[in-house]
């Protein structure tokens, strides 16, 4: 960018992480503080031969390992979005995997669908201060965007 171009720069403030608890339903996760998107990984191939240049090590892409998510709560352990009925709890419980959407406020928003399940569900109930909890989502396949 030339010297005198201003930034493009965006804030995350009111990105939604929602959780298809119902089929065909997304929810917004509650008081969601920070979301951490998935980090997919692709396998390193080693394809070196006997022709490869100069003694040196030839690889190729290979399959992509899916990765994680993680997000920051305000813990709401009665809110039917992160309890043990119906909510995050519930999910860590039972394994089951969902459809998650992260969604930027911005025009045109940038909508990430992934499936996943609740691999972590670590609250933490501090003496002073918010209730939290830390959530990791292990992705199950690939994303979309929109």
């Amino acid at each position: 960018m030339p010297a005198n171009t201003p930034t493009q720069a965006k804030i995350g403030y009111g990105t939604r992480l929602a959780c298809e608890f119902t089929t065909g339903v997304y929810t917004d996760v509650a008081e969601v503080v920070t979301i951490g998107p998935p980090q997919p990984v692709a396998d390193d191939v080693k394809v070196t031969n006997q022709d490869s240049p100069n003694r040196t090590h030839e690889y190729i892409s290979g399959m992509i390992e899916a990765g994680e998510a993680s997000m920051t709560l305000n813990w709401l352990p009665n809110d039917p979005t992160q309890d043990e009925t119906t909510g995050l709890l519930a999910l860590s419980i039972s394994g089951a995997t969902k459809n998650w959407r992260i969604t930027t406020p911005h025009t045109p928003p940038l909508i990430w669908t992934f499936p996943g399940y609740v691999k972590a569900f670590k609250p933490a109930i501090p003496t002073e201060g918010a209730m939290t909890s830390e959530v990791t989502l292990k992705v199950t396949g690939a994303s979309t965007f929109a």
